[in-house]
This record gives structure tokens, sequence and C-alpha cells, in this order.
């Protein structure tokens, strides 16, 4: 390929990188698990799984759960593609920066809010 026809072919289709941050859209919500989703208290209630909802998350994922996230507002549960960067926020209300890719979320940012 002449380099007038690479160049315009990057211009006209881009350069083959990977989705443009306009792609990324911001969630808010509460990092959980996959076991529990949503709603921890039937898992509390057995007794052997914490008394809160960070503490269950934890246990759920010892025992092979992911890391989940569920929308403020609209209890809705979505995959989380990173299982590292949720971890320090279990429980907690966080904002996520990502892409959406049907029921799962490819976390490019995570951050505690209140």
């Amino acid at each position: 390929m002449t380099p007038a026809l690479l160049l315009l072919a990057t211009l006209l289709f881009g350069d083959g990188a990977d989705l443009s941050p306009a792609d990324e859209t911001e969630f808010v919500g509460f990092v959980t698990d996959t076991e529990c989703g949503p709603d921890h208290a039937p898992m509390i209630a057995r007794g052997d799984m914490g008394s809160d909802s960070r503490e269950c998350t934890y246990r759920c994922v010892a025992r092979g759960a992911t890391f989940g996230f569920v929308e403020a507002g609209r209890a809705k549960f979505l995959q989380l593609d990173d299982q590292d960067a949720p971890r320090p926020y279990a429980g907690w209300k966080v904002r996520i920066v990502g892409r959406l890719e049907g029921d799962t979320i490819h976390v490019t940012s995570i951050a505690r809010t209140d």
C-alpha cells in the first residue's frame, strides 16, 4: 500500500486502535458478587456469610463467585470483566467508567463514591 493510500485509509477507517473514550459509559452502583447479586440478606441470614454486604461479597468470592455490579436505582446486575479492580470496593457504592458489551462492563476505572 502506498503511503498516500495508507494515510487515506487511516483517515477514513482509523488506525485499528481500541474504541475511543466516547464509547465509554459511567455507571453508578454497588460492587457485589454473582452469587448474591443485588440482595445479600438471604445469605447473611444463614449465619456464616458475615454481617453486611461487604463481608458477604468477600465470602461468596472466596467460595467461587465472581465480582459483579448492581446499578443504583435499577437493581440491574452486570458482570465485570476485571476481577482485580473491584476487590477493594466490595459492598460499596462506586462509579465505574467502562464499555458495556452485552451484560458485561469492560472496566476502565473504578472509584468509590458517597
